[in-house]
């Protein structure tokens, strides 16, 4: 069965599985989305004793590393005080979103982006740039910014 299991709508027998049924795209789309990294999803199975599935991914190159590191980020940031009450409005959401949320870290951050001034939308985009990268260290801190500027 190894085979077809990376076909779209593959599934293995219900009862050999435990019962569970299922669409049958989930080995397909990941092996999609490594296929878009350069990578493969390979497996090693042995009956009786459980499947494994493993891949790996094409470490950046030392010059995309530095270059990504030159981007210069901003340490301190004067954001008007109407975008300042809005961002401490969501500020509650933000912190309960860990850093590998970025798609709804995004989401949350849109609603402010529009109706928000230059220095503010700097600060978006610099949160934004630390939840993609999974910089979880800068989104915190970018955070706490924004919060100590305003108890000061």
């Amino acid at each position: 069965q190894l085979t077809t299991i990376f076909e779209a709508f593959g599934q293995v027998d219900a009862r050999a599985s435990g019962g569970v049924k299922s669409t049958g795209l989930g080995l397909t789309f990941c092996k999609l989305a490594l296929a878009a990294h350069d990578s493969d999803l390979q497996v090693d199975s042995t009956v009786g004793q459980g499947t494994t599935f493993f891949f790996t991914l094409p470490l950046a190159s030392l010059e995309e590393r530095t270059e990504a590191s030159a981007i210069p980020q901003a340490t301190h940031f004067i954001i008007p005080d109407t975008d300042r009450k809005r961002i401490l409005a969501l500020l509650p959401q933000l912190r309960s979103l860990p850093v590998f949320e970025a798609i709804e870290i995004e989401q949350l951050l849109d609603k402010l982006v529009a109706d928000s001034e230059k220095e503010a939308n700097q600060w978006v985009q610099q949160v934004l740039d630390a939840a993609y990268t999974g910089n979880q260290q800068r989104y915190e801190d970018l955070l706490n910014e924004v919060e100590a500027d305003h108890s000061a």
